[in-house]
């Protein structure tokens, strides 16, 4: 039995593939017809019919079509085509929403920012700004609190050391010098021999609190701005006063006089509490190295912000040219202008 031949002239048929095809006359008339349609105004005029019967049928229903209106889209077809793009690009759900989309390629995640993450975004950015200035501002008012507690407790100090003074000549608070002459605290000379009354330069300061008068209590030793230190009804060591006395070891003495020239008592002096790098030019450690309070000898207290301050505007945490950094206790001012003072 043969297979029957494959037909070459009816529409609608199929090859061997199962697809549909058009015989090589009836694709010219389609292109034909198709490009005589392709104009400005419609209908158009499609020329005579062929002859053959499925060149008719094809003819017939291109004509047809040719005369139909012009489809109107429906309005805002391209608003709601570029937006179902648009959702489907950045992975939208919910496309009421004008959103601005700024995407940030990582290998697992990305960010996208909506005017409400942009309003969360300032108003921490502002929330931040401003926890930081009121932290500087607690921070400043913390430290001028201490300043000014300071400065309160070296004015009662004053009042101790003018009431001493009267009852003394005049004379500054000194116990009997060692005899080894060292004025440094026993914990700063190390394996170093001492007599047996060494003391350091402080203990002088023992006449204003455990003597007959009681002028003052050892709690205004204390600088407010020294956090390790508490209040103490006990002698202080060395390490837990908050101030430097002026060397009573000295050749040259000095005292409460009233002419307001001399440093008698102040911040305490850097180069004996400091660890690294000393310089003879840094600021009491009390206050943050932003300065120092100072008692001169005729009670007031003034704050400075460089430790030449002395009488000639040496420098009251040394003595000597190059300046010393390191002490064995023996070390004093050379003349009456030079101002030291130590723990």
């Amino acid at each position: 039995m043969t297979e029957p031949s494959k037909p070459t002239s009816m529409p609608g048929r199929e090859d061997e593939a199962g697809e549909p095809y058009l015989s090589t006359p009836e694709a010219a008339l389609v292109d034909r017809l198709l490009s005589a349609g392709d104009s400005a105004g419609r209908p158009v005029d499609l020329g005579p019919q062929p002859d053959d019967e499925s060149l008719r049928s094809i003819h017939a229903a291109l004509t047809a079509l040719s005369h139909l209106p012009e489809p109107v889209p429906p309005p805002g077809l391209a608003w709601r085509t570029l937006a179902i793009i648009r959702r489907r690009i950045l992975g939208r759900q919910d496309s009421r929403e004008n959103r601005v989309s700024s995407r940030i390629s990582w290998p697992h995640w990305r960010v996208l920012w909506t005017p409400r993450w942009a309003n969360i975004a300032a108003l921490l950015l502002v929330t931040g700004v401003v926890m930081a200035l009121i932290t500087v501002g607690l921070i400043h008012s913390r430290q001028s609190a201490e300043q000014i507690a300071c400065t309160d407790n070296l004015r009662q100090l004053a009042g101790a050391f003018g009431a001493y003074a009267a009852g003394n000549a005049g004379r500054l608070p000194e116990l009997a010098p060692p005899q080894d002459g060292d004025w440094l605290p026993r914990g700063l000379t190390g394996s170093l021999p001492r007599s047996a009354d060494a003391h350091s330069n402080l203990a002088n300061l023992a006449l204003l609190v455990d003597g007959p008068a009681r002028y003052t209590t050892w709690r205004h030793f204390i600088c407010p701005a020294c956090p390790t230190v508490a209040a103490s009804q006990r002698p202080l060591s060395w390490r837990q006063f908050g101030y430097s006395y002026l060397d009573q070891l000295a050749r040259h003495h000095h005292h409460w006089n009233g002419r307001g020239q001399v440093v008698v008592l102040a911040d305490r002096n850097p180069l004996f509490y400091a660890q690294g790098n000393l310089s003879a030019q840094m600021n009491s450690l009390n206050h943050g190295e932003r300065g120092q309070n100072l008692l001169y000898d005729d009670g007031h207290v003034d704050w400075a912000t460089s430790p030449e301050v002395g009488l000639a505007h040496d420098d009251i945490w040394t003595v000597g040219h190059p300046p010393l950094l390191h002490f064995t206790g023996l070390e004093e001012p050379s003349s009456r202008r030079d101002i030291l003072v130590v723990p």
